[in-house]
């Protein structure tokens, strides 16, 4: 993770940047899916690999998603993973 562009326990809402990660000489954003608080769970600077945990949200309104679940879609000729959101937290 190259940056934090904001501190640790901070209300967040939807769309808003919260860091940014360099992939293949690439700064990319990191966006907030839902307004809550984000917890980072690793320091700026971190190397991160697939499967890493970035960081936590609290959502302000836990009701907006549903249970925790798996779900695989085909796009392109490739298949996908998509994992459906937790009820009360939602890992980033």
């Amino acid at each position: 993770m190259t940056r934090r562009l904001i501190p640790s326990d901070s209300h967040v809402v939807s769309g808003q940047p919260y860091a940014e990660v360099e992939v293949m000489k690439m700064v990319m954003p990191l966006l907030a899916p839902m307004p809550g608080v984000i917890t980072f769970a690793v320091p700026e600077g971190a190397v991160l690999a697939g499967g890493d945990l970035i960081a936590s949200l609290n959502l302000d309104d836990a009701n907006a998603v549903g249970a925790a679940g798996r779900q695989e879609r085909k796009r392109g000729g490739r298949r996908c993973l998509l994992f459906l959101l937790l009820k009360s937290k939602q890992t980033i």
